[in-house]
Formats: C-alpha cells, structure tokens, sequence
C-alpha cells in the first residue's frame, strides 16, 4: 500500500510538473502580447498627444505586465533598466528580452514622427515573435504535458 501511494504521488509530481512547463509557454504569449498592447499604446499618445514616456507609463496599466512589475519599475527608471529588473519575473525567453531591451533602448531618443516610425517597427517586430509563440504552443504544451505524463508513469511504474 505505501508503495502504491508513493507511486502515485510520483505520477501526480510529474504530471504536474509537466503541466507546469505548458502553462509557463502560455505565459510567454501572454507576456507578448502585453508588450505588443504597451507598445501600440506609446504609439498612439505618441501619433495623437505628444506625450512624454513618463506620462505614457503613469496612465497605462496592464495586469500582465503589473504582475511582473514592469510598469511600476518604468515609472522610476529607464524602461530598459525596469526589463532589465524584471527580467526574471518574466517567461519570456532571452531572445525575446534582448528585442524588447532594442526597443527600449532607442525610446524617448528622437523627435515625435520618428518614434512614431520607431514604434511601428517594433510593433510589427513583436507581432513576428508572437505569431511565432502562437504557432509554437499547441506543439510544446502537448510535449511538455506529454512527458510529464510519460515519466510520471515510468517512475510510478518503477516504484511499484
């Protein structure tokens, strides 16, 4: 019997684990796609008001990106500085923190049409990254859920 319950909670471990793995892929996307609204949101105060990035960031609130700190980071340093801080509450991959760092870095740095231009560029550059983690997830969230079944099952199998 214990035995039993030991494998058992091998499996239920694993599959966890498994199903762990998955949902850090779909946190990616969505962390994508908030940086893609935050960036089609400077955009638009950009194109329409003119406004300074410190008002942009004060009146912008996303609960993706709040949850990670971002936007309370950004309203006290650079946005570079505040991705660089936040880097680790983050899913997103280390390439796609180095393009999201290249937009941040030339932010505030020119005159309104070029930022406008900036902006549009970056917009439809993080588009690619997420069109790409879109395509990506039904793949890895079945292989992760999949091994985390499968060794579950082969280690509970191994304890019995």
């Amino acid at each position: 019997m214990p035995q039993l319950i030991g494998s058992l909670l091998i499996f239920l471990a694993c599959s966890a684990a498994g199903f762990s793995g998955a949902a850090m892929y779909k946190e990616q996307k969505d962390e994508l796609e908030a940086f893609l609204r935050l960036i089609s949101h400077i955009k638009a105060r950009i194109d329409y008001c003119r406004a300074p990035l410190d008002s942009i960031f004060a009146e912008y609130t996303d609960r993706q990106l709040e949850r990670s700190g971002f936007i309370e980071s950004a309203l006290t340093m650079r946005p570079t500085d505040a991705l660089a801080k936040c880097k680790r509450r983050l899913c997103l991959s280390d390439a796609q923190i180095d393009e999201l760092m290249k937009f941040f870095t030339d932010l505030g740095c020119h005159t309104a049409a070029e930022e406008s231009a900036h902006c549009a560029y970056w917009e439809k550059r993080v588009g690619e990254l997420l069109d790409a983690a879109r395509r990506e997830l039904p793949r890895v969230t079945r292989l992760y859920r999949g091994l985390g079944v499968l060794v579950g099952t082969m280690a509970a199998i191994l304890l019995l």
